[in-house]
This record gives C-alpha cells, sequence and structure tokens, in this order.
C-alpha cells in the first residue's frame, strides 16, 4: 500500500483504494479497514474520495466505452466539485481523466460485477457510514457532509438531519430549512444540493437567509455559519438570493470565477454558462469582485437595484447596464419572461425546465427572436404550439426529445 496518503487526490489515484472503494473483489477490504482504524484522522478524507468514485461509477463510464473524452470527465467533475478540500489546480485535469481511465481500466476486469453490482443493493458501508451506491440524476439531492446523498423529493414534513448542532427539515416539497442549535459550530460542515433539469427548491440557510435554486443548479453552503463571513459557492446554475440582514457578517456567494458580496439584499446570480456569469440586484446594494484579488471596494464593481452586472471570462471584463429585475427573477415565481430573446436562449430554458432535449434542423432558426411570457404548469406541447403559432416552425415530440425545422412551403 502507498503511503503517506495526504490529500484526497493521492486516494484517487492509488489503484488499490479504486479497487476497494468500489467493491470491485474482497480482498482489497481488510487491509483498508486497518488502514482507517491506524489513521482516524483521515476518515473524512477517504469519505470524499470514495463518494467521488462512487460518483463517476454513476455516470455509467463502461469497460465498453473506447475512449472517455476530456468533457465528459470534466462534465463529471463539475458536478462533484462541492469537495472542500480537493486540490483546485489548473493541472488537475489530467489527474482526472487518470482516474476515469484506470476506473475504465480495473472495471474491465471485474466485468459483471460492475453491470450488475448495483441491482442488487441500495448502499455501500465504509466503517459504519452508509453512502448511496446510486444517484438519481432525475430527483433533487443533497450530499451530506460525509459523503452521503439524500433525496429531498417526497419528504413533505420529514426532518432530513437531526444532530446536536443543527437539524434540516422540509417544510413542504419544495422547501427544505435548517436550524442553527449552537451559535458558533465545532467545526463547519458542508451540504450540496444538486437540482436536476425539470426541478426547483428553495433552501432556508441557518442564518434565514433564503435561496431559490433553478433547474440544473449546483449549491454547497455550511450547515451552520462560523461567526465570520457567511460564504456559500454557486458551483453552477441559477439562484436567487434573500439575504438575512448582519451588518457584522457580510454574505458572500463565490462562483467558478467571481464573487458577490451583500449585508442584506435581495439579488439573483446566473452561473450556467462558462463564459458568462450574471448578477441582477432586486433591492439594497452588492459588490461584485474576481476571485483572483481579494474583495475591496476599490477593485469591485458596486451593483445597484435594476442593474445587471455581467462578468465575460474571455475578456476578463465586468458590463454594468439597467434591467427590470423581475424578468431576470420571475422563474422563481414559475414565470418565464422573454423579451427580443433570441431562439437559442429560448430553447436553453425549455430544456432546463421541462428536462426535454431540443434540437433543431435548421441552423438559421436560431436567429429567430421571440417575446412572450411562458408560465409553469403548462405542457410542452402547449408551449410548443404557441411558438408554432408566431414563428414558421413545425415540432416533433419523441419521448424527452423534441425535433424542430423550418416549416415547409406550400
Amino acid at each position: 500500500m502507498k503511503t503517506p496518503f495526504n490529500t484526497i487526490e493521492d486516494f484517487l489515484v492509488d489503484d488499490s483504494f479504486v479497487i476497494w472503494a468500489l467493491q470491485l473483489n474482497d480482498k482489497e477490504a481488510q487491509k483498508w479497514e486497518d488502514y482507517i482504524n491506524r489513521h482516524p484522522d483521515q476518515k473524512e478524507n477517504i469519505l470524499q474520495a470514495k463518494a467521488f468514485l462512487i460518483k463517476l461509477h454513476g455516470q455509467r463510464i463502461t469497460p465498453f466505452d473506447k475512449e472517455i473524452s476530456s468533457d465528459k470527465i470534466e462534465s463529471i467533475w463539475n458536478r462533484i466539485q462541492y469537495f472542500d478540500k480537493v486540490p483546485q489546480r489548473k493541472n488537475f485535469g489530467h489527474v482526472i481523466r487518470r482516474i476515469a481511465a484506470m476506473i475504465t481500466i480495473l472495471i474491465s476486469l471485474s466485468g459483471a460485477i460492475y453491470l450488475f453490482y448495483d441491482l442488487n443493493t441500495d448502499h455501500i458501508r465504509l466503517s459504519g457510514t452508509q453512502i448511496p451506491l446510486s444517484v438519481n440524476p432525475d430527483k433533487i439531492q443533497l450530499i451530506l457532509g460525509d459523503g452521503s446523498i439524500v433525496s429531498l423529493e417526497d419528504e413533505k414534513g420529514k426532518e432530513i438531519i437531526s444532530g446536536n448542532e443543527f437539524s434540516a427539515k422540509m417544510l413542504d416539497n419544495k422547501t427544505l430549512k435548517y436550524e442553527s442549535k449552537i451559535y458558533e459550530p465545532q467545526e463547519v460542515k458542508y451540504n450540496t444540493a444538486i437540482v436536476p433539469r425539470g426541478r426547483k427548491i428553495s433552501i432556508v440557510l441557518s442564518d434565514g437567509t433564503k435561496v431559490w435554486l433553478n433547474s440544473c443548479s449546483e449549491f454547497r453552503y455550511p450547515t451552520i455559519f462560523d461567526g465570520k463571513d457567511r460564504k456559500v459557492e454557486l458551483i453552477k446554475g441559477e439562484a436567487l438570493f434573500d439575504v438575512k440582514t448582519n451588518k457584522k457578517n457580510p454574505f458572500i456567494v463565490e462562483t467558478t470565477d467571481i464573487s458577490v458580496r451583500a449585508l442584506g439584499t435581495t439579488f439573483n446570480i446566473c452561473a450556467y454558462e462558462k463564459d458568462t456569469i450574471k448578477t441582477v440586484l432586486v433591492e439594497g446594494n452588492v459588490h461584485m469582485y474576481r476571485n483572483t484579488q481579494p474583495y475591496s471596494k476599490e477593485t469591485s464593481i458596486h451593483i445597484q437595484p435594476n442593474q445587471k452586472a455581467s462578468y465575460y471570462k474571455s475578456g476578463d471584463n465586468i458590463m454594468l447596464e439597467n434591467v427590470d429585475s423581475y424578468i431576470h427573477t420571475s422563474w422563481k415565481d414559475g414565470v418565464l419572461i422573454f423579451k427580443n430573446k433570441s431562439f437559442r436562449d429560448l430553447l436553453k430554458k425549455i430544456e432546463r425546465w421541462y428536462d426535454v432535449d431540443i434540437t433543431l434542423a435548421n441552423e438559421e432558426l436560431y436567429n429567430l427572436h421571440f417575446t412572450g411570457v411562458i408560465r409553469e404548469g403548462k405542457t410542452i406541447e402547449h408551449i410548443l404550439t404557441l411558438i408554432k403559432s408566431t414563428s414558421p416552425v413545425n415540432y416533433t415530440i419523441e419521448g424527452q426529445k423534441v425535433y424542430i425545422e423550418r416549416e415547409k412551403e406550400i
């Protein structure tokens, strides 16, 4: 066994650890149980590395894949970068690709074990800790600090987490509320909410701040704030924040490239696109600044109500403009408002809201622009019929796939 293991990455690139974590055979079990007993201080790293591998395993990277594209691996990595201690170095991509390739090789040696393993069990066990094996991509998931995964679907009125320091309860099927039982935790622990296409959820954090998460979003946050800066992370997607006022402890939302700092206010952050991150302020005031430098009023952009700040990564610049903030936040109320929006932007939102994949047969259709309102609860057929009534298009629906083409002239 390779030693020492100082980081999560060290575990991830160790063949013996991968075989044990995915239970590809029983030979490594005793060895790693002994290691955990001898090194209890590394239990958290082990749990997180194991959850990482299980997540990759759940993406069905099978032994029949001739090649695993870097885009696929990066996509998987983007979904699991909630881990606090994974090194975020620029060259970490090669580690992820190496892990994926290694898993494929190891799994190919065990064949049927991999293909049928998760049909006969719901959990794997690590030193008394239950970790779900499969992640359901169609349900809202909560990843706990120990790497275990909880589904938040159909849990109305249930207490999801109960401990000495805090509890978390589903008030209804759309709201998860945290309540702190102490002022400052001995150790800050994080949860990560993953919201798939076609779903939304709101979370009341331990300080009383309310967060609405739109479809295709991932949000990482402490179960209890430690009395300092209230830092959370929007890994990807879109979120509306109604921040509980606390002038002593700023509320900071970190994204991949920029952060937004507030004391008590309401604002929206949209971070679906890799190159662009947008912040719209509803009320109060916030500052946007680059993650490459510490916050200061001199180096940040001050955003006022009904303004939108857009950060463009390719040019490393921030543009400020006046907007109608409700157009950018109406999704919280189940309404999508379009004002001269491109067909491309419209279809992206429809895909996320209705959990469908839309294919255009004619590229020139992307040049179409739309103004209108889509209300939650309407069927995809209803929405497509509205589009057809105002544009020269026809559509076909096959399950979760939608095909749109230019209307043929008679």
